[in-house]
């Protein structure tokens, strides 16, 4: 199946990206798409690309996709959208099965062994986490999943000004767990899944090697 991470980024390209963008490389299989205002990254992998859009253009595009007035003030902002991503970057996604969402402050293990051909077969958003989450999500590429932002009535909150809302983590999460109609797989426990040999979650990690973020689940 045909995979691809929206990524809209707008800022300077951070200093560790090369070394993220070597983890994309190493899965061949998925398909990065950014949308960006900064310059292109030097070596990017073959299954990277890169599409040149400001802010305002995403705004544009967004309010035309939405029927909704989009006015997002900062790049953090867009983190309220993503649920919607696949109704705004609908142009880009025609003959993608799954699309998603990701961060550029992680780095990637070997995906495909645990996001399975029958996992993606079964499931229709797949969360590896306990909790709908920013960092890493996806979702079947069809309408009923595509809209299900929309079934929120505050949704268009998610659009407008600067403040973050956590509409992507925890109103996303209430959408998702009501919706008897879509088969969501997530992890049960965030602390038995890291106790694994090998685990469908990623963690923070401090300098002193321990784990710095552990949710209570």
């Amino acid at each position: 199946m045909r995979i691809t991470i929206l990524m809209p980024y707008f800022g300077a390209w951070p200093a560790w990206g090369g070394y993220y963008l070597e983890t994309c490389r190493f899965n061949a299989e998925i398909e990065w798409l950014f949308f960006t205002d900064d310059a292109r990254p030097r070596n990017r992998p073959p299954n990277v690309r890169f599409v040149e859009m400001t802010l305002e253009g995403f705004n544009r595009l967004a309010t035309a996709k939405l029927g909704i007035p989009v006015t997002v003030e900062t790049p953090y902002k867009i983190c309220d959208a993503r649920p919607a991503f696949g109704a705004i970057f609908a142009d880009y996604l025609t003959g993608v099965d799954f699309w998603g969402h990701s961060d550029v402050d992680m780095m990637y293990g070997d995906i495909a062994r645990f996001v399975t051909p029958g996992m993606l077969a079964a499931w229709d958003v797949i969360t590896p986490y306990t909790v709908s989450c920013g960092h890493f999500q996806l979702y079947r590429n069809r309408e009923p999943i595509n809209s299900l932002f929309r079934r929120r009535d505050d949704y268009p909150r998610a659009f407008v000004g600067a403040q973050y809302e956590l509409f992507d983590h925890v109103k996303f999460n209430e959408v998702l767990a009501a919706a008897g109609d879509i088969r969501w797989w997530r992890v049960d426990s965030y602390h038995d899944e890291l106790a694994k040999p090998r685990c469908h979650v990623g963690a923070t990690i401090a300098e002193s090697g321990a784990i710095s973020y552990e949710p209570k689940t």
